[in-house]
């Protein structure tokens, strides 16, 4: 899998904040796909 997607700089802070120690890395977030997955999504339509 491809980790070369633009990621928000706001959206990452929070998921560092809230997400500790999971949050700090892109490859430690995996276990949480599923369902953060549907939230980037959708955050991602309302941006458009």
């Amino acid at each position: 899998m491809a980790l070369d997607v633009p990621v928000d700089e706001e959206l990452r802070q929070v998921l560092l904040k809230v997400m500790k120690p999971e949050g700090r890395t892109v490859e430690s977030l995996a276990p949480h796909s599923r369902e953060l997955s549907p939230m980037i999504d959708e955050l991602i339509e309302e941006a458009e």
